[in-house]
């Protein structure tokens, strides 16, 4: 058995039904892990166990999160949070950094990382930041094509993992991180400025805005994300 990555889950409140895309599960299966899908819950206890029975965290996509936790109001810029998701993410990524747990980020993920760290999030780039200034952040291509350009920080371990200081991205947002805080540094933007790349500066903690799961067939720095996750 290989390293057991635990994948953080999606929530349908709607319907309360777990979900997860499932090439969440292969990039980590395809590449010498054992995934275990985290079910969504808001109890600590179950939480801190899932921490202790993995080797290594996959913070997986999804919908918007609540702006009340960096400290603002909800607007109609933002789409209606779940709450269960919201209190699972934000406490499974703290949970992950206190005990310095070897975590990826993605999209979501890696919103919630810069949450955890006292940054901000965008509640919707196209009016805090304004369309004119934007490259286009929901593309309409399939999810394996790339569609923009984002440079990476050489002095990162981004760039020491994928091996490169530029690469093409695909991109599903509108949300987006804004600042950073303490104990975390922004490690890639895109051409427009929005950041795209994030990391723990003393803990192994990588978040990528992008879908690298989505691009790990043919795309040697992505798949290399995955590679570092379980090695």
């Amino acid at each position: 058995m290989g390293k057991i990555i635990g994948v953080s889950g999606n929530w349908l409140d709607d319907v309360s039904e777990h979900r997860l895309v499932n090439s969440y599960v292969r990039c980590i299966s395809e590449n010498g892990g054992t995934p275990i899908v985290l079910p969504v819950t808001d109890k600590i206890e179950i939480i801190r166990e899932y921490c202790s029975m993995v080797d290594a965290l996959l913070l997986t996509g999804g919908g918007d999160i609540d702006p009340k936790y960096w400290g603002e109001e909800w607007t109609e810029m933002s789409n209606k949070p779940s709450v269960m998701r919201d209190v699972f993410d934000i406490s499974l990524t703290r949970e992950a950094y206190g005990c310095g747990m070897k975590t990826l980020g993605i999209c979501r993920g890696m919103q919630a990382m810069a949450i955890v760290s006292g940054g901000t999030i965008y509640q919707d780039i196209y009016h805090q930041v304004g369309r004119d200034c934007l490259l286009g952040h929901s593309q309409k291509a399939a999810r394996s094509e790339t569609s923009h350009k984002v440079m990476i920080d050489s002095d990162s371990m981004l760039a020491e993992v994928m091996g490169c200081t530029v690469t093409m991205v695909n991109t599903f947002h509108h949300q987006a991180v804004r600042s950073v805080g303490d104990g975390c540094k922004v490690t890639a933007l895109a051409e427009d400025g929005i950041i795209e790349g994030i990391e723990m500066v003393e803990k192994p903690m990588i978040g990528v805005q992008w879908h690298p799961e989505e691009l790990f067939e043919g795309h040697e720095g992505h798949r290399r994300l995955f590679e570092w996750l379980i090695k």
